[in-house]
């Protein structure tokens, strides 16, 4: 354990590590996606805007179309005309997680009834309740998790992909691909080590995966606002989470599947 010692005398004055805030901008046939922030929500991202590029397709929407993602405190997902360009365009604003199936069926409900809406103005979607037989045909066309942005090379050696409103994950490079682990959403994930890896399914919940085997924790503490992790290896048997927010270290005992929180008090 003076091996740990030594890493957390490094990481007491190291706790501040960005969680960097950018722009970024993709083309997806007749999408154009802006999103921020380098997390696993980019690739969802990504994910929604292919399958909005074959909802366009399906209902014969022949004009282009832009998608902006964004993460902040505060929350809403509206469409409208842009006022330079005129394309029909939808802002989301939110640090809760992308439901992709609820975004298209969004899409679907403005496209078809783009004439008898007035899109000069901002639309909401908080109120819409329909949902569409052929967005779940769409997203029963399996999506794998893309690989576009190289500051989310954080988990290696896996990948998932999205299917019927889930993500199916699985091990990379073997002859025969093999769902190991599925959920309906997660916020982040992370590779511990070769044959493990961590996905978090909010601030407070995560699970440890190895192949077939599943170990899932609670943190003890809640706050009001939300925050990511940032994986620190040590050696085969620990490992450290570090929030990106707060003061938070967290010690992962690989080898018992435990974890000790607040690790800083410890000393």
């Amino acid at each position: 354990m003076k091996y740990i010692h030594i890493i957390i005398s490094i990481l007491v004055f190291n706790v501040n590590y960005a969680h960097k805030n950018v722009q970024l901008e993709f083309k997806k046939g007749k999408i154009t996606l802006i999103t921020s922030t380098y997390n696993e929500e980019i690739n969802k991202s990504l994910i929604l805007a292919e399958y909005a590029d074959i909802l366009l397709d399906s209902l014969g929407y022949k004009k282009d179309m832009k998608i902006l993602n964004f993460q902040s405190n505060k929350k809403f997902l509206k469409s409208k005309y842009d006022d330079n360009d005129g394309q029909l365009t939808f802002f989301r604003v939110n640090l809760e997680l992308l439901d992709i199936k609820k975004f298209l069926n969004f899409i679907h409900y403005i496209i078809v009834n783009e004439k008898i809406i007035n899109l000069r103005q901002p639309v909401d979607s908080k109120n819409l309740k329909e949902s569409y037989e052929l967005v779940d045909r769409i997203i029963s066309i399996k999506m794998k998790r893309p690989n576009e942005v190289k500051e989310l090379d954080c988990f290696t050696n896996y990948s998932y992909y999205f299917k019927d409103n889930n993500y199916y994950f699985h091990k990379l490079n073997t002859e025969k691909e093999v769902d190991i682990y599925n959920i309906n959403n997660f916020k982040q994930i992370h590779s511990v080590t070769s044959s493990k890896f961590l996905v978090f399914l909010n601030d407070h919940k995560f699970d440890l995966v190895e192949e077939n085997k599943k170990t899932s924790f609670k943190l003890s503490f809640e706050d009001d606002y939300s925050t990511y992790y940032r994986m620190i290896y040590i050696n085969e048997k620990y490992s450290f989470i570090q929030s990106y927010n707060r003061d938070k270290l967290i010690l992962l005992d690989l080898n018992n599947h435990t974890i000790i929180e607040d690790y800083y008090s410890k000393f």
